[in-house]
């Protein structure tokens, strides 16, 4: 019966120590990981800071579409735009003033119809004021067709009735 109740002691001591020793632990790091997931906010917040931001992304009114051109003039600019409500291709006009930046474009003359272009704009009353258009230049040529690879020498050299026919289709799962 001693023996029991001495084991029976000596693991009561041991579970007593082990979660003193975890709660303590515990406590000092506590400090560390709330500096630790401080610290990528704060930086953040330092570089939010010190950043210049331009004015037209500040302003809380500033919108952002993105289409086909259709129409371009001195005061307007007409695009095709996809309406994800209506699941159609509807014509938006935006009003162009003396404040609209282009992006480029050398000019805004470069700019012409079919050209797909982002604009930055805001409301005033129902009217859509274009702030900044940023005509896309993609590097690669979406009307090329797929040409078939050249033949290499060995193909070219072998008629067509040496070709090896080509394997059946193993149809059974």
């Amino acid at each position: 019966m001693n023996k029991q109740l001495l084991v029976m002691l000596l693991g009561l001591c041991l579970t007593a120590g082990y979660n003193t020793l975890v709660a303590a632990q515990t406590e000092e790091a506590q400090p560390a990981v709330e500096a630790a997931v401080e610290a990528p906010a704060q930086a953040a917040a330092d570089v939010a800071a010190e950043a210049p931001i331009d004015d037209m992304m500040m302003e809380d009114d500033a919108l952002v579409s993105y289409g086909t051109v259709v129409e371009f003039d001195d005061q307007k600019i007409v695009l095709l735009e996809y309406d994800y409500d209506t699941d159609q291709e509807i014509q938006v006009t935006y009003a162009l003033d003396a404040q609209t930046t282009f992006e480029n474009v050398a000019s805004k003359a470069e700019i012409a119809v079919d050209d797909d272009v982002e604009i930055v704009f805001k409301e005033d009353n129902g009217a859509k004021i274009a702030v900044n258009v940023v005509k896309e230049n993609y590097d690669y040529d979406f009307d090329a067709g797929y040409e078939e690879p050249a033949a290499t020498e060995g193909e070219a050299a072998m008629p067509a009735e040496n070709a090896e026919p080509a394997p059946a289709e193993d149809t059974a799962y």
